[in-house]
């Protein structure tokens, strides 16, 4: 992957263009599209390359993705390659619902990266957290967990109430946790995104749902990825939350975690009634890592088998044959 940082812009003058970005696309409709890309070109537009730019050639295969006509739009991309195999509607603005939590979670990584407090640091919950709603794993308030316990619960389970909580903890409270989502899209050349809240629910009245585009999930899931510590939470089949004496257990939303276990090993689901079914999944066999975003499916079910069907066509094509077959050298 190749990474350019801003080149001859003083710090207050890079944070003064990025925070002008994210105030015109508070500003702009949903349906405007303000993006500064050309095509398939992940290569910027604007007078800088953000810290998360990337840059790949396309080489796009149709027969890839043959039911493609039951997303609203996705991308399979080789991450080991560094190309797109194959794409539908790139710039298409779409609602994600909880694939939120990869920036949520992505942004308290990097507060942990940056010693603000650690993966065993111990967060109480909030009142607000219990109310959110959604996919819960069911927090009380007043209650007391170690940070990591939360990101589990927020990538595994989708726990909104988890998300919440570690949104607060972070900065505060959710809005100026919302602020840095909004700064860090914008920093990482996520133009045709944005984000209203921390965990994806439908936002509230007068307020826009989270939406972004595959080409903008794609820049997130890379930086997220760079972070390997992610795939000890994100490759989890199963796990519980201790509530004092009781157990909660959960599965992994990602039901193809649980069917190619050691293969795919991330990212993300979501769902709400707007967004339809979403996925981000990224699949490591035989050490060749591929990306895979879908957008808008009207079912769990076959938004997992046109993921799973598209990653063994792919791997089978480039000889690596099917996930969860073995792999013949």
């Amino acid at each position: 992957m190749k990474s350019k940082k801003l080149i001859g812009l003083n710090n207050s003058t890079r944070k003064g263009i990025i925070l002008f970005l994210v105030v015109i696309s508070m500003l702009l409709p949903h349906g405007v599209s303000y993006s500064y890309y050309n095509g398939y070109s992940l290569k910027s537009k604007v007078p800088f390359h953000p810290p998360g730019y990337i840059e790949f050639s396309t080489d796009t295969v149709a027969s890839i993705a043959i039911n493609a006509v039951n997303a609203q739009a996705g991308l399979l991309y080789d991450m080991t390659d560094n190309k797109v195999i194959w794409v539908k509607a790139l710039n298409c603005k779409h609602d994600i619902a909880s694939l939120s939590k990869m920036m949520t979670v992505l942004l308290v990584i990097e507060s942990i990266n940056e010693g603000k407090y650690g993966w065993d640091s111990l967060v109480t919950v909030p009142k607000e957290a219990t109310e959110v709603g959604g996919s819960s794993v069911y927090l009380k308030e007043g209650e007391v967990f170690p940070v990591r316990e939360l990101v589990k619960a927020s990538m595994i389970a989708s726990g909104n109430d988890a998300a919440f909580t570690l949104a607060c903890f972070t900065s505060g409270n959710e809005k100026q946790f919302v602020n840095m989502m909004n700064w860090k899209a914008a920093e990482l050349g996520m133009d045709s995104s944005f984000f209203s809240n921390a965990t994806g629910m439908p936002a509230y009245r007068g307020m826009r749902d989270n939406y972004s585009t595959p080409h903008d999930l794609l820049l997130l899931a890379a930086e997220l990825i760079r972070h390997k510590e992610i795939f000890q939470y994100t490759a989890v089949c199963e796990d519980c939350i201790n509530h004092g004496t009781d157990k909660f257990p959960y599965k992994n939303h990602n039901s193809l975690v649980i069917h190619y276990k050691n293969e795919v090993d991330g990212l993300k689901t979501g769902f709400t009634r707007g967004a339809g079914f979403c996925l981000v999944a990224t699949a490591n066999r035989a050490e060749h890592r591929i990306i895979s975003i879908i957008l808008g499916v009207a079912s769990s079910y076959t938004r997992d088998n046109m993921v799973a069907d598209m990653m063994n066509k792919y791997y089978t094509s480039i000889g690596l044959g099917k996930l969860g077959d073995p792999i013949i050298k």
